[in-house]
């Protein structure tokens, strides 16, 4: 899926496989499935006011079900089947958040997902999962929640999975920015200002940098950049207006 943006290659293969005669009915409800979610999926980062999410809840737990994925995580041992689960994990995570507006269930699934992938020694997926904690606790006003869990994303992340510990090159500067950002954002609500201007650059710098390392800029990351400087742009707005009126 899109996190951002649609990906139309990733369209245009489930349309060509759900065109196909002389497939699996099990496969095919899959298919169906899978396209049921990518319909009710939301686009782009702001997820609150977004999507069809009792949808995204239905055609993911029917496809866990489907494939058997349902039960304990320890009971899963195929490489694949644990990554969809950890990922199915996550996904409901959202819709338990963003759809049902049930943190305490959100948070359970995203602690599975994160220690799914942890335990099979992915740390990049396992530090982003944190952030996505982090940016839902965000939005629900719990100021230290999100900075903690921004935290232990980038100390996860480290020199093994694109931390700032890395050289520069093998950072992962998408997530280096979205932490950065959101760490300015925690710090200019609580009225930390020097904190939040310096989270802020380090954010921009990184968003700058997701354009030219290692790849040359594409419509994702550009999109990113703008993402990025457009909410600190916004936020330094706002922050300026509440000077002036309070001036007056």
């Amino acid at each position: 899926w899109g996190y951002y943006q649609r990906f139309p290659f990733c369209e245009r293969l489930l349309a060509e496989w759900r065109q196909r005669r002389g497939v699996d009915p099990r496969v095919r409800q899959g298919l169906e499935l899978l396209a049921s979610f990518q319909a009710a999926y939301p686009e782009g980062y702001e997820k609150a006011a977004k999507g069809d999410w009792p949808e995204v809840e239905r055609s993911l737990t029917k496809i866990r079900q489907s494939l058997g994925l349902a039960g304990e995580s320890a009971a899963i041992h195929d490489e694949d089947a644990r990554r969809v689960r950890g990922f199915t994990d996550f996904l409901l995570a959202e819709a338990y958040g963003y759809g049902r507006g049930d943190p305490e269930g959100a948070l359970k699934r995203y602690t599975a997902a994160h220690d799914l992938f942890r335990a099979d020694g992915d740390l990049w997926v396992a530090a982003w999962l944190w952030f996505y904690v982090a940016q839902f606790q965000l939005e629900a006003e719990d100021f230290a929640g999100a900075a903690d869990y921004a935290r232990r994303s980038l100390g996860e992340a480290g020199s093994a999975a694109g931390g700032e510990d890395a050289p520069l090159a093998e950072r992962d500067s998408e997530l280096l920015a979205n932490a950065f950002r959101l760490l300015g954002d925690v710090a200019l609500a609580c009225g930390e200002i020097p904190d939040a201007a310096r989270h802020f650059n380090r954010a921009a710098f990184y968003a700058y940098a997701f354009q030219a390392i290692p790849e040359p800029a594409d419509t994702y990351t550009m999109a990113f950049y703008c993402e990025i400087t457009g909410r600190i742009a916004r936020s330094a707005a706002r922050l300026a207006a509440d000077d002036r009126a309070g001036s007056h």
